[in-house]
């Protein structure tokens, strides 16, 4: 290994920030930077997603190297689910492009997850004691 670069991933390429969530509790994210990164530039910017609204303020308003006008949008599982759901928001218009990948288009569908956390946290409950609120975001009806 040389100074972490075996993946041509160094340590001074990682940092991480919090940011107030949405209730009582900070929500953590990490910052991969490019090799090159010089800090009186700006550089497009991939948002994989998990925490969002309050994520993209933290990074628009806080991280002057990180060019919002060129980002785009990624998410995987849970975080595809939440990238079609941006899409679909006043969120989804800030972003030049967005990917998804192995995510859900159905609320219902999530339940098959082993991420249940999540989706019981964001849609407040199991799908037993709270199926009206799953129910508004199906694809369908």
């Amino acid at each position: 290994m040389k100074n972490g670069t075996t993946f041509a991933l160094s340590r001074i390429q990682v940092s991480e920030f919090f940011y107030q969530g949405d209730g009582d509790y900070l929500a953590h994210a990490w910052i991969i930077k490019p090799s090159f990164l010089r800090e009186i530039a700006t550089y497009p910017f991939a948002f994989c997603i998990y925490d969002l609204v309050l994520g993209w303020g933290y990074i628009e308003t806080s991280l002057p190297y990180v060019d919002t006008d060129r980002a785009t949008a990624i998410g995987a599982s849970y975080g595809g689910y939440l990238t079609c759901w941006i899409q679909a928001h006043d969120l989804g218009r800030k972003f030049k492009a967005t990917f998804t990948h192995d995510g859900s288009f159905n609320a219902l569908s999530q339940n098959a997850s082993e991420q249940l956390w999540l989706i019981q946290h964001d849609f407040n409950g199991t799908l037993c004691d709270n199926f009206k609120n799953y129910e508004r975001c199906m694809a369908y009806g």
